[in-house]
């Protein structure tokens, strides 16, 4: 494995990490995580294709930019108007970290990092 590589494995990786730890304290301090355990699977379902998208296209990563900042703005939304409960950090957190980890350990550790992905962290 290239440096290039191995610096984006090593960010992805301990993104993923501090999103799983993350929600997993946070998980702590609201009432019945577990009942939206739902949740983070959809978030799984719905991040890995967009990882493994935005990994391959300048395209997909554009779709994952936008999607995440729907996202984004549907919580504040339901966070603003009462509508979405703030017991789904958690179960959000901790998708997204398996959904990224998934992603990166078969795509970084089992197989080779994307052209496309490499390209854009030695252009950046």
């Amino acid at each position: 494995m290239d440096e290039i590589a191995k610096r984006i494995v090593a960010v992805d990786l301990f993104v993923a990490l501090t999103n799983v730890g993350t929600g997993l304290v946070v998980a702590g301090s609201v009432a019945d995580p577990a009942a939206y355990a739902w949740v983070g699977v959809a978030v799984v379902a719905m991040a890995l294709p967009l990882a493994v998208a935005s990994d391959r296209s300048e395209a997909g990563m554009w779709v994952l930019i936008g999607v995440g900042s729907l996202g984004i703005l549907g919580l504040l939304v339901g966070w603003a108007t009462d509508t979405v409960p703030i017991s789904v950090v958690p179960a959000l957190l901790v998708g997204l970290g398996i959904a990224l980890g998934m992603h990166r350990l078969v795509f970084g550790v089992l197989r080779p990092v994307p052209d496309a992905r490499r390209a854009r962290l030695q252009s950046g």
